[in-house]
């Protein structure tokens, strides 16, 4: 099975507080949420300095 993955690069955020992926302006991709103020990574810290690039829902998975 394969998923495509549609990176938001423009300034839509995801519904508040759902776990997506996201890249950093620096390359790092990881798990994050906007919680309606500001990015965190998937453990509750700020992002911080680093500027969020773009968003992705995260895939389903195998069904």
């Amino acid at each position: 099975m394969k998923e495509t993955i549609t990176w938001i690069t423009d300034d839509t955020l995801p519904d508040s507080e759902a776990t997506v992926l996201v890249q950093s302006a620096s390359g790092d991709i990881g798990e994050g949420f906007h919680d309606g103020e500001c990015w965190r990574w998937a453990n509750a810290s700020k992002v911080g300095s680093a500027k969020i690039k773009a968003w992705a829902d995260l895939p389903e998975g195998v069904k």
